[in-house]
């Protein structure tokens, strides 16, 4: 009887030991508020280390650090953006459109074609892609730069040789807002049988840049 009694005790007794396994998760939850707040701290070691520890935390630092961008201080906002960027940097889409005329087409005549392709950005990174149009397709090089609106975005028009490559110069871009990147008269001559004939082809560009809805509808 002794012996049960001795050994019930020790069970009892490590039951707090037991218990404290669920309160892991709210004193990691308590970390990473710890670390977003040492983000404003004023010794410059104790900022990377927070920075250090939010990055080693990873996906799980992704909710308290989106919750805390409006932090009051400006430094603090911008370390999170920071942390956000490489933790869960934002997916953009551009869709570059080319509006223009083929063969007899003016200046002051209505743009009857419409093509358009759609790129997909998870982080800066330049993109090559192509518009296909009623005569040619068109090559287009894309690259976009930075962690928050507006972004940098460079749009480019390789030639028939890869090392020629014109355009107009990169440009900040907020979400939503189309910016026209160029206008183009481009001409075809052919010389047959002792005539030489002449084809006329305008283009507008535009450019839209917008977040991924599947990302926005994964944040809600």
């Amino acid at each position: 009887m002794i012996t049960i009694i001795f050994t019930l005790s020790l069970l009892a007794s490590s039951l707090p030991a037991v218990c404290s396994i669920d309160d892991e998760p709210t004193g990691a939850s308590s970390d990473i508020s710890s670390w977003i707040k040492n983000l404003g701290s004023e010794e410059w070691s104790v900022r990377e280390e927070a920075a250090r520890k939010l990055l080693d935390a990873g996906p799980a630092a992704i909710g308290a650090l989106r919750s805390s961008l409006m932090d009051p201080d400006p430094e603090v906002r911008a370390r999170i953006k920071e942390m956000l960027s490489l933790l869960s940097p934002p997916v953009l889409i551009v869709d570059v459109v080319r509006v223009g005329n083929s063969g007899e087409g003016s200046w002051l005549s209505r743009r009857t074609d419409l093509d358009s392709t759609s790129i997909r950005f998870s982080r800066n990174e330049l993109i090559q892609s192509s518009v296909t149009s009623a005569t040619e397709e068109r090559r287009i090089q894309v690259e976009i730069r930075g962690t928050e609106a507006p972004y940098s975005v460079e749009i480019l028009f390789p030639g028939v040789n890869s090392t020629i490559v014109s355009g107009p110069p990169a440009r900040g871009l907020d979400p939503g807002v189309p910016w026209v990147v160029l206008s183009e008269e481009r001409v075809a001559m052919e010389h047959a049988l002792g005539k030489t004939t002449t084809e006329g082809e305008l283009a507008t560009w535009v450019a839209v840049l917008h977040h991924d809805p599947s990302e926005e509808l994964e944040r809600l």
